[in-house]
Formats: structure tokens, C-alpha cells, sequence
């Protein structure tokens, strides 16, 4: 099993968030590539991404200010890990039915943020859309 350490890394930013996120990443990565089934590298994954949320939620009114549609890519990344919790076959239905719930409603924030930036008729807008629906 691998571990992560993430002490030894400076911080490049100010905000932190991009850390967050790339943490974020990696565990999910490693959530996919591993050939062990480890619910843990996503459960550490979403715990990243939430913080990375949060952080960007923070910054949108105080300085370092951070933009709206980095917000969008953090609720994106929040319903991609939901995504793979609903896909578990060894979850009880209650379970996926909620990790459907929170990847319909992080993709709709998503989308929402969107369309009011960038117009109904952005390939990404148009993109989160369909990724809704099929939530």
C-alpha cells in the first residue's frame, strides 16, 4: 500500500487550494489505477476536494480573491468521487441513492455557476448539463 506524505511539500500558493486539489487528484488516481479496491483513497480524495471547495468559497470575496468557475471545478471534482461512490456494487442501495443526490446537486451548482459566466451555448456548460441529467 502506498502512503502520502504531504509535509515535505512547501506551499506554492497562498490560498492553498491548487495543494488541495492536486492532493486530491492523486488519491483519486491512485483510487483508480490501484488493483486493490481501496474505498479509502476516495474517501481521503472527497475529504481533499471539500477542503479545496471551501478554501474557494472563502476567496471569492476576500483577498487572494479566486474566480467563480474554479469553484464550478471543485463542485466537479466533488460529484466525480460521488460518481464513484454510487458505481460501488457493494453499497447498500441507501448509500448510492445519497452519493447520486450529491453528484446531481454538485454538478447543478456547477452548472448553475456556469451558465451564468459563460452562456447556455459553452461547450463546458453544455458539457456539465449532460453529465446532470445523467447523474
Amino acid at each position: 500500500m502506498k502512503f502520502l506524505t504531504f509535509n515535505k511539500f512547501l506551499p506554492s500558493s497562498t490560498t492553498l487550494a491548487p495543494e488541495w486539489e492536486d492532493a486530491g487528484h492523486t488519491l483519486f488516481n491512485l483510487w483508480v489505477n490501484s488493483e486493490e479496491v481501496n474505498e479509502l483513497y476516495l474517501k481521503r480524495a472527497i475529504i481533499c476536494y471539500c477542503a479545496e471547495l471551501a478554501i474557494r468559497k472563502y476567496h471569492l470575496h476576500v483577498a487572494p480573491v479566486c474566480s467563480t468557475l474554479e469553484v464550478a471545478n471543485a463542485h466537479i471534482n466533488i460529484a466525480k468521487v460521488h460518481a464513484a461512490f454510487a458505481l460501488r456494487p457493494n453499497r447498500s442501495a441507501t448509500f448510492r441513492a445519497k452519493d447520486r443526490g450529491a453528484t446531481a446537486n454538485h454538478l447543478w451548482a456547477a452548472y448553475k455557476i456556469r451558465r451564468d459566466l459563460l452562456g447556455n451555448e459553452h461547450a463546458s456548460v453544455r458539457q456539465t448539463w449532460v453529465l446532470f441529467q445523467n447523474a
